[in-house]
């Protein structure tokens, strides 16, 4: 299992990754999005490396969101927001799907969203309720090599676990703060 975080502002060769690898990242329009695209790759690469793994950049395409197009050891999430992003990487042995999400700890979420996507059964509230959501729902839409289209309200989430009315499908689930960002982890184990 590798796990990686990053900050735009604490990499030292930020400057020289965004310069290096802008031809990456043409069909995004906005600087934000470029630099969210390619720090969400960074933290591929490094979380790759764990692995004994040395992947350039332009060699980490993905196919479904979560298999690397040259490497189907793995199964691969990311996520990324205003200067941060993250990366998840698991052996695909182990495990059928994985997915995360990354949200900044001062992200207010309409009351009226979080009405429309909690269930009954869920027992996370607020911003940790759509951070968990989130990695649920990228869990098993990379499980399903599909967007998948019902609503989050049938996606309950737990403590510990993830469940899928619809699908059937169930998994595990951490959410924990780092710094200024919420992560939540979902796994769906082979």
């Amino acid at each position: 299992m590798s796990i990686i975080i990053l900050n735009k502002k604490e990499l030292q060769d930020w400057d020289k990754l965004r310069n290096d690898y802008a031809h990456l990242c043409q069909n995004q329009k906005h600087q934000e999005k470029k630099d969210q695209f390619l720090l969400s790759r960074q933290a591929l690469k490094i979380c790759l490396e764990s692995f004994q793994i040395t992947m350039e950049l332009p060699q980490l395409e993905l196919l479904h969101h979560s298999v690397l197009k040259n490497n189907d050891r793995f199964v691969c999430s990311l996520s990324h927001t205003k200067d941060n992003a993250a990366a998840m990487v698991e052996e695909a042995r182990n495990f059928l799907s994985v997915g995360i999400d990354i949200e900044r700890s001062e992200r207010k979420i309409n009351p009226a969203i979080i009405l429309k996507i909690k269930n009954i059964s869920d027992e996370w509230d607020d911003l940790f309720l759509w951070t968990a959501k989130e990695a649920a729902y990228k869990c098993l839409s990379n499980y399903l090599k599909k967007e998948i289209s019902h609503p989050f309200s049938q996606i309950i989430v737990t403590k510990n676990t993830w469940k899928s009315i619809p699908y059937d499908k169930e998994g595990s689930l951490e959410v924990s703060t780092h710094g200024e960002v919420i992560v939540a982890q979902a796994r769906l184990k082979a």
